[in-house]
Parts: C-alpha cells; structure tokens; sequence
C-alpha cells in the first residue's frame, strides 16, 4: 500500500499546522511522511473532530483515541475466536 502524501492529512485537518504539529507530538501520527497510512489520517479526523467540533480538550481526545484503539484490537480478538470455534465446529 502507498503512503498517504502530507497533504491530504492537511487537507483533513483544515490546514491546522498547530493541530498537526500536536499530533506528532502526542505521536498519533508520524512525523516522516512515508510512514503515513490511511489509518493516521483517520485518527487525525477524529481527534480534529473531537477537538473542534465537539470541544474536547486534548487530555481527553487522548483517552478517546486510546479506547477507540483497544476497541478495535477487541473486536479483532472476537473475529478471531469467532472464527476458530467455526473451525471447530467443522471438526
């Protein structure tokens, strides 16, 4: 998969340089632009979001992000189990 150009995650992020420099920051999103992948530019979307839109602070947009990664990593453990008692199951 090709990295994501920086400029689409600027674009993102309505051009917010400040916003973007905290993300490094915080490190949610890498600073070398090779190692950007679509899943950066998500993030980056929803802590915008979070941040602007719906006016939370940047301690709890770190929890958000946090619980949204475990969530995820969550959901991926089920599929898995899921799929391995279907195995089973088959025999």
């Amino acid at each position: 998969m090709r990295p994501i150009e920086s400029h689409v995650l600027l674009a993102v992020i309505e051009h917010d340089r400040d916003f973007l420099m905290r993300l490094h920051d915080a490190g949610v999103v890498p600073k070398d632009e090779q190692e950007l992948s679509p899943d950066h530019v998500e993030v980056a979307r929803v802590a915008y979001t979070l941040v602007h839109d719906l006016e939370v602070n940047w301690a709890g947009v770190e929890v958000i992000l946090h619980m949204r990664s475990e969530l995820s990593a969550t959901r991926r453990q089920v599929a898995e189990l899921v799929r391995r008692l279907r195995q089973a199951q088959r025999g």
